[in-house]
């Protein structure tokens, strides 16, 4: 992100937290959009980040999700808006992706998520182009299961 007079921020997050929601459309595939809102702040400068995206998790048992392993696609936008020295600039930039990775399951409702992601995010006018690798744990929760 420049952020003013080409000064570039790096931000490395332990603890990121995104909200995401799978829709199945049979015991192996599902649709899972998901959204993430971070800011940043200190000493006069900002940085506010909301990333958008969708995934299509394809599981290799038809577990509806609760274990297994999964292969993912996906795609997302990242909006960022900066501001330093009472100057502001935000922009948007597109991205693909492909996770893999396994569910637990540690009872009825709740399996314990882990993954590895492997991601490029377009360059645009005023971003520079980033391929990201990351690892992801997490905790995946059913609510309720439909039968049709």
């Amino acid at each position: 992100v420049d952020i003013t007079n080409g000064t570039t921020f790096f931000q490395f997050q332990a603890s990121q937290r995104y909200v995401s929601v799978g829709i199945y459309a049979s015991p192996s595939i599902a649709v899972e959009p998901s959204a993430s809102f971070s800011v940043v702040s200190g000493g006069g400068s900002s940085v506010a980040v909301v990333q958008l995206g969708a995934s299509l998790p394809i599981y290799t048992k038809p577990t509806w999700g609760h274990s297994g392993l999964f292969f993912a696609p996906g795609f997302g936008v990242s909006i960022v808006s900066a501001a330093a020295s009472g100057t502001g600039n935000s922009a948007a930039q597109l991205g693909l992706g492909f996770e893999t990775g396994t569910k637990i399951k540690v009872s009825d409702q709740v399996s314990l998520r882990f993954s590895g992601a492997l991601a490029y995010s377009f360059a645009t006018s005023q971003v520079s182009d980033a391929p990201t690798l990351g690892t992801q744990l997490g905790l995946a929760v059913v609510f309720k299961t439909l039968s049709l």
